[in-house]
């Protein structure tokens, strides 16, 4: 199914209308987290930039949960 996302504070990016975040485990791989920490917060590749410090016409992820 397709999620939405938006930006959530100046760092963080997350589920529409949740408080869920998109954020990376301990081996590097992407996880939905309920964690605001720093393994949450994303910057643009190549810059200091945070990723929501740029607009955009809409965002698409594939996350892929296993069970």
């Amino acid at each position: 199914a397709l999620q939405k996302w938006e930006c959530h504070g100046d760092t963080l990016l997350g589920l529409k209308n949740e408080s869920l975040y998109l954020a990376v485990n301990d081996n590097g791989v992407p996880v939905i987290s309920k964690s605001n920490g720093t393994k949450s917060k994303w910057t643009i590749h190549g810059t200091l930039n945070s990723i929501c410090s740029k607009p955009y016409e809409g965002m698409c992820l594939n996350v892929s949960i296993v069970n």
